[in-house]
């Protein structure tokens, strides 16, 4: 498969079928964190789209660039795949959004719910813990002087796909690597020093269970790594991502040459409004998919006699329903607005906070799964 060139740089359907559709960071003196995007085209149907294959980024605690959620690129794509796969599918990052990756197709490739809750916490949370010690290890002296430290993080898809076909009948990974950086400071990027893991996360569309539609080991092994996982999130302060509207700005670094791209991905022209709306729409769906992610988990734990008998369970649970209701209950309110033309800043205000409420929820529900997953192992 040929690559194209290096870019650099219960179900809430039924609460509220969506919400209802409508037709960066400041300047610092060091701009030292540096990130490059490998892309190929991936077709389905009878269209394509952009796909990111490949991700490197050397990472300066205090050079933070502000990521953006998944949002609405790769729409007619992803619903291609999810009609096609058996397991339950998400738009996965290969940079994360609170790691500087933005929402666009040139960072995005189609992953099960699964392997992509199996990222997170073996991969993506440990590299933002590890990026937050740095940050605050550094002093002003030693970062003046490039003797500070950073974090070096890849990830490349292993076997990738560029057809729904080719996606659905073959398991892909997400190989991951992350080493300490030496040296970093005002004047230099860094260099690469202590190599931290080398994890693959493996996604299987037609895996019959938990453990096979998303698996995490430790690279050129079949060992699993469980002394990576880590579900604390620790964000370095000045990493947390933005709104959904990535593409925007993700648009405005390419104008200005902070980021630089082969061939761009299709940018559909859109109102403010229809981007907040949009963008709460696609969290909802990727709750959605982690929930049906779960169903199976549950049907595959009753199978085996399994209830909820470990309090952590018990407790996970509870933390995930406690967020779906407030969830369901800012959907209602953004529709109502919606139904009534409200102001658009109300309903701007309402989405930022729809989709605070919905990232709560969706790492309750990650946690959840992989707790259930692991306890029924």
């Amino acid at each position: 498969m040929k690559q194209q060139k290096n870019v650099s740089h219960e179900d809430n359907r039924s609460a509220s079928s969506h919400v209802q559709s409508l037709s960066s960071q400041s300047d610092t003196i060091q701009r030292k964190t540096r990130i490059d995007h490998s892309t190929d085209t991936f077709s389905f149907d009878d269209s394509s789209d952009k796909v990111g294959v490949g991700m490197q980024a050397y990472l300066d605690p205090h050079d933070p660039v502000v990521g953006s959620a998944t949002g609405t690129p790769q729409k007619k794509l992803y619903q291609a795949v999810k009609q096609a796969a058996k397991a339950s599918m998400v738009r996965g990052h290969l940079l994360n959004h609170d790691l500087g990756g933005y929402g666009v197709p040139e960072n995005l490739y189609p992953i099960t719910s699964s392997a992509n809750s199996k990222h997170k916490n073996y991969v993506e949370n440990p590299v933002q813990k590890w990026l937050n010690k740095a940050q605050l290890e550094t002093n002003s002296t030693e970062y003046n002087k490039n003797n500070g430290t950073g974090v070096f993080y890849s990830v490349n898809v292993g076997n990738a796909q560029n057809d729904v076909e080719g996606l659905v009948t073959n398991k892909v990974t997400f190989v991951c690597k992350a080493a300490t950086l030496k040296n970093v400071g005002k004047g230099t990027k860094g260099a690469i020093d202590t190599v931290l893991f080398n994890t693959t996360i493996e996604s299987d569309t037609n895996g019959k269970k938990s453990v096979d539609r998303g698996r995490a080991f430790k690279t050129d092994t079949n060992n699993e790594a469980p002394d990576m996982k880590e579900t604390k999130k620790v964000i370095p302060k000045g990493w947390k991502h933005g709104g959904r509207s990535g593409a925007l700005d993700f648009l405005s670094k390419v104008q200005a040459k902070n980021i630089g791209v082969d061939e761009l991905a299709d940018k559909p022209i859109v109102s403010r409004l229809q981007h907040y709306v949009d963008g709460a729409n696609s969290i909802i769906s990727e709750i959605n998919e982690a929930q049906d992610e779960f169903k199976l988990v549950r049907e595959e734990a009753i199978e085996h006699g399994i209830e909820y008998v470990n309090e952590e369970i018990y407790e996970l649970k509870k933390t995930f329903d406690i967020w779906r209701n407030i969830l369901i209950h800012k959907i209602f309110e953004i529709n109502k607005l919606l139904s009534l033309n409200a102001r658009k800043e109300l309903i701007y205000t309402k989405c930022e906070t729809l989709e605070k409420v919905a990232e709560y929820a969706l790492d309750a529900i990650y946690d959840l799964t992989l707790a259930l997953e692991e306890f029924g192992g």
